[in-house]
């Protein structure tokens, strides 16, 4: 179930392997042995297997082992400089692809291929075809995204100013990552507020650098005007505490902002209702044993009640309602065909996308109560 739910938001976790990725090939860079490209290619599969927004970081590495090939950018701490190889590049390539592979082999051994397909590839490519692309909504996110995080865009910008007389420096190669993530994002169909967190890595990385530069240039300036080396060398200090109250000072005046959108997003209706999730989920299991089939369109009321849907309904969003791969038709199918004990449907889950919802439930289900919104239809004993 864990597997196949969004329960827990998978987007972050597939980020984290991406960045693991990318370290392990600058660790290669660094010191010239394979085996942590290896390493990079098992993180790259797994990242893509948990979440497809990061297989741009793929384009990534690639763009990396041929810089280190080309030298176009200048690794600093690389103790191995290799000269131009086309015999190197390939092996560097194979041994990411054989970990890859590795990984890919060792899941899929382990889990259903089918469900797998069905539950990334497939539903991706279902999406694609059931709703429209939209650069404008794509743009809305990703500006939306830059407006949450100006500081981080601020620093980046002020990165790429000092390093212009470098274009050898590392911090291309962190635009370039940026770049390369801000055009996979504009090709989503649909990009989501959750997909746009494969942008904060190079930004960090990029703006932590920024603001570095931005202390030792006042520190120049502070010995250049005063005499008094020790004032000198706090420049840099207090220039850090100065970022940080600004960045908490800016962090905290988005909270207005913030808070407004969560209450377009969460009445009081909603609120309610997740106050009155665990008192639905031990009436769940009351009515229904550890092993029942219980059908439910809210991930989190699952966990709590430890009775789980099968695997075909455990990731009922609305973007699988939206490409038509969830249906009532669907629904009904898995509740006869594995004897569900109950059904549980939230204002914004079934019964806001799936017509007839609630007619069916009636009919199929002999006992009904409610918690806050939160249906709960079931077999009586």
């Amino acid at each position: 179930y864990m597997a196949a739910s969004s329960a827990l938001t998978a987007d972050k976790l597939s980020v984290t392997f991406a960045n693991l990725a990318v370290l392990l090939t600058l660790v290669y860079i660094e010191n010239a042995d394979r085996k942590w490209l290896i390493g990079a290619g098992s993180f790259l599969a797994i990242a893509v297997l948990t979440e497809l927004i990061v297989l741009y970081i793929a384009f990534v590495i690639l763009i990396l082992l041929a810089a280190r090939q080309s030298s176009v950018f200048r690794w600093e701490k690389a103790r191995i400089k290799p000269s131009p190889s086309l015999k190197d590049f390939a092996m560097d390539i194979a041994m990411v692809l054989a970990g890859s592979f590795g990984s890919l082999s060792v899941v899929f051994l382990l889990s259903d291929w089918a469900m797998g397909y069905e539950f990334s590839i497939g539903f991706k490519l279902t999406l694609r075809e059931a709703i429209p692309f939209s650069i404008q909504d794509n743009m809305h996110e990703f500006l939306q995204f830059l407006a949450d995080n100006a500081l981080l865009a601020l620093g980046m910008l002020l990165g790429l100013y000092f390093a212009q007389s470098c274009p050898k420096h590392v911090i291309w190669f962190l635009l370039v990552w940026w770049l390369i993530a801000v055009f996979w994002l504009m090709i989503q169909i649909p990009l989501q507020e959750q997909h746009v967190v494969v942008l904060w890595a190079p930004m960090a990385l990029a703006a932590s650098w920024g603001f570095v530069r931005i202390g030792e240039w006042l520190a120049d300036i502070a010995k250049s005007h005063w005499k008094s080396s020790a004032l000198a060398r706090a420049v840099p200090s207090y220039t850090l505490i100065s970022i940080l109250v600004i960045y908490v000072g800016f962090s905290v005046s988005q909270v207005p902002g913030l808070v407004y959108r969560a209450q377009n997003i969460r009445d009081q209706e909603d609120l309610k209702q997740s106050q009155a999730i665990p008192q639905a989920a031990s009436f769940v299991q009351q009515i229904a044993a550890p092993d029942d089939c219980v059908i439910s369109d809210d991930p989190v009321l699952s966990l709590q009640s430890n009775r789980f849907p099968p695997p075909d309904l455990s990731d009922p969003s609305r973007a699988r309602f939206a490409s038509g791969i969830l249906d009532l038709e669907k629904i009904k199918e898995v509740a006869v065909e594995n004897n569900c004990k109950a059904v549980i449907a939230t204002s914004h889950g079934f019964k806001q996308n799936v017509p007839d919802m609630t007619t069916w439930m009636m009919e199929f289900y002999t006992h009904h109560v409610n918690f806050e919104g939160i249906d709960i239809y079931y077999q009586g004993p």
